[in-house]
């Protein structure tokens, strides 16, 4: 059949992490037609489509149609394994007399496409993710367009160039302290793609692999890493202790030559790792029973996908098109940019300046205002029973004087009473003094702000669901033990807690991060969360260059009611 159309799509099948009754991948079609449109354009005169799950095309009739009921342990089964009859007839004939594209096209639905003569270009974001862009790697099983990709293929010198130059700053960085002959294990997300094994049909856990760790550790010291878009590390903690855990940047941590090796379920930080001369090990093989006859490894490309001569040249054993176009250079982070993430390359590629005196200084200052503030519960609980003390000394003195009867007894009883009073007076008006902050603080928390503060934390729940952000709460007191309690907060699947100086390991059951950390992470929105604090909380998430987060305060700024520091 004559290829009359191009179709964009990805991984239909998966679904979203906060609803399994959603399809996830209707945002990366999106993002991927966005980005090949203008290109495709200039190449060829063919309509250019999307096919996802909207409109039409329903999620939950995909699976409902045959008999399933979307979850990430269908969907594990449905990847890699023969889609059932009804399934695959419905995926290709919404492909019929196309040409598709797609990023991260399952190999069961590959396969059906290729059973039916379709023509497929797919991507996948490959590995190495530290060169001048992430690179996108595509592949196809039409013989002429896996010979076309080949000119456009990241050089090895490429890579040894981009391992040189990040060795080369961390000479004037602080090196972290990785113990000699060390292997680090990298934790990954668990609905993930790359946690699915083909050889077993089921996503795999941590708990598959305790027996590998151990061999691990037999070999000398581990260290692990959690995955910068994961904030549950329970596994991990558990497994491997949370005294190992290191929160180091990832390339700052390969150009370290203690460190001898680097092991993952099916981490991409692996074979980053053997680019750094480590050694890498893989604890799954993502293909192993994985037939796709006639599809070749992966091409991994850097840049020049965006391009019109890209597809003027690839695509031209399959449809007519125009050689004559414009040849684009390679432009740095466009990918890294439009993705709005960098797993951890932010960090490795900034101009990092050292930290004055002056602002250690503040940083300290702070911390401890901070303490103070945290610590007002305990004192407002320590005033009333100081109060309850009073009130039973007061008691068992009126109780003395009406049992004694001589001028020296009442004397030395009115002495011990006012030398009782006096003492405890002192202890109040101390204590008052330390909680005075605090209780101008909290009161308004306890008032007005209430409602529009569970507002607030709702609204921002109800946006990081539908948009699956990564959210993050700047402050582990109890302002954000309120707000986890009292708003919908607590239901966000990636709610991270960062804190500049963590005094405690968790709150309302969320581990606490040290807030340095927050780069890495890429997240999208952080909630800073203080009464008295917020501006100082702020200046350093600024300080930090979040050019794509989103900052919430809690408190207007110009609120005029509002507890300054």
């Amino acid at each position: 059949m004559a290829t009359s159309r191009i179709l964009i799509t990805g991984d239909l099948l998966r679904p979203h992490p906060a609803d399994a009754t959603l399809s996830e991948s209707i945002v990366r079609i999106q993002w991927l037609e966005d980005l090949l449109r203008p290109p495709l354009r200039r190449v060829t005169d063919l309509p250019v489509h999307r096919l996802a799950c909207e409109g039409p095309l329903s999620f939950p009739a995909l699976y409902r149609d045959c008999g399933l009921e979307p979850s990430f342990d269908v969907w594990a089964e449905l990847y890699a394994g023969d889609l059932p009859p009804i399934l695959e007839e419905r995926l290709v004939e919404a492909c019929r007399d196309a040409l598709v594209i797609s990023l991260e096209m399952p190999p069961s639905v590959a396969r059906a496409l290729t059973r039916a003569g379709v023509p497929v270009l797919d991507s996948v974001v490959d590995p190495l993710r530290f060169l001048i862009d992430i690179p996108l790697a595509w592949r196809s099983p039409c013989d002429a367009m896996r010979e076309a990709l080949a000119p456009f293929a990241v050089t090895p010198y490429e890579i040894e160039r981009r391992v040189a130059q990040i060795r080369a700053k961390m000479r004037w960085m602080p090196a972290p302290s990785v113990p000699e002959g060390a292997t680090l294990v990298l934790d990954q997300l668990p609905t993930d793609a790359a946690m699915i094994d083909p050889s077993r049909g089921r996503r795999v856990t941590w708990d598959d692999y305790v027996d590998e760790l151990a061999a691990l550790e037999a070999r000398g010291p581990v260290i692990w890493r959690p995955h910068p878009y994961n904030s549950d590390t329970s596994a991990l903690t558990m497994l491997l202790g949370r005294e190992t855990m290191r929160s180091e940047n990832f390339y700052s941590l390969l150009a370290q030559d203690p460190l001898v090796r680097v092991a993952a379920i099916s981490s991409g930080g692996v074979v980053e790792a053997r680019a750094f001369g480590k050694e890498g090990i893989h604890f799954m093989d993502r293909s192993a029973g994985v037939e796709l006859p006639g599809w070749a490894r992966p091409v991994p490309v850097v840049g020049h996908w965006l391009s019109p001569h890209f597809f003027g040249a690839v695509l031209s054993g399959v449809i007519p098109t125009r050689r004559d176009v414009e040849v684009l250079p390679v432009e740095r982070d466009v990918f890294r940019r439009a993705n709005n993430t960098d797993w951890d390359f932010g960090w490795i590629d900034q101009v990092v300046e050292r930290r004055s005196a002056h602002e250690r200084r503040h940083e300290a200052l702070v911390a401890e205002a901070r303490r103070l503030e945290q610590d007002g519960v305990e004192v407002r609980h320590r005033l009333g029973d100081l109060e309850a003390r009073m009130a039973e000394a007061d008691h068992r003195t009126a109780h003395l004087e009406t049992r004694t009867t001589g001028v020296e007894q009442r004397a030395a009883s009115a002495e011990v009473r006012v030398s009782e009073a006096l003492a405890q007076s002192a202890d109040r008006a101390r204590l008052a003094a330390h909680a005075a902050t605090t209780d101008a603080q909290l009161r308004r928390l306890q008032d007005a702000d209430r409602p529009r503060l569970r507002a607030l934390g709702n609204d921002i729940a109800r946006q990081a669901r539908a948009g699956g952000w990564r959210v993050g709460v700047l402050g582990a007191g109890a302002h954000t033990e309120w707000l986890l309690r009292e708003t919908a907060l607590r239901g966000v699947p990636s709610l991270v807690v960062f804190d500049r100086h963590p005094k405690s390991a968790q709150v309302e059951g969320f581990q606490v991060h040290p807030a340095s950390g927050i780069p890495a992470m890429r997240l999208d929105a952080v909630i800073v969360s203080s009464l008295a604090f917020q501006d100082e909380m702020v200046a350093y998430l600024k300080s930090l260059g979040l050019r794509q987060t989103r900052i919430f305060m809690c408190y207007p700024p110009d609120d005029p009611g509002r507890v300054a520091a």
